[in-house]
């Protein structure tokens, strides 16, 4: 009787396990919008899509994210996708074992403002260069050292030793 009710368990368990490895996962999706929609979403460097967008991923954590629309700031911003309560361990265990699809959804909004016409006028962005030029060129690194010269070394003979030779 008692083997009979470990089978019985075994079998249940098995069949919640194997069910879930068929049906049951977490599904991560990225929504993102700006406003005005239609810029450009680069993530850790590579090119994403246009706002509004919709993607899956992964891995959650910190994304580098860069926004860019003609007209309009580029937006570069550090953006957290943390997973939530659910998918922490333990937890994360029983959830991704679970014979249902989770869906994890993470909402970004970013928000452009429009370039003003001072940024975008040619003489005001070669002085502007010229003023980043200057604190470039004032940093304590990147001082340009005068050359140094080495003093001129007279070449050291060596004495040579001669062979000893025997004698018999």
């Amino acid at each position: 009787m008692m083997l009979n009710r470990a089978v019985r368990s075994l079998v249940c368990v098995s069949a919640i396990v194997g069910g879930s490895l068929l049906n049951g996962c977490v599904e991560r999706e990225l929504i993102a919008t700006s406003s005005p929609s239609g810029a450009l979403v680069t993530a850790n460097g590579h090119e994403i899509s246009r706002t509004p967008m919709s993607r899956e991923f992964q891995w959650y954590g910190y994304y580098d994210a860069s926004v860019r629309l003609d007209g309009y700031e580029t937006k570069k911003v550090v953006t957290p996708v943390v997973a939530p309560p659910w998918l922490w361990f333990p937890f994360d265990l029983v959830t991704e074992l679970l014979p249902i699809t989770i869906r994890d959804e993470h909402r970004v909004e970013y928000v452009m403002e429009p370039t003003t016409a001072a940024m975008t006028e040619p003489a005001g962005m070669v002085e502007r260069g010229r003023e980043l030029r200057g604190q470039l060129q004032s940093g304590e690194f990147t001082k340009v050292k005068p050359p140094t010269t080495r003093p001129a070394t007279k070449a050291t003979t060596k004495a040579t030793a001669k062979p000893a030779t025997r004698s018999e």
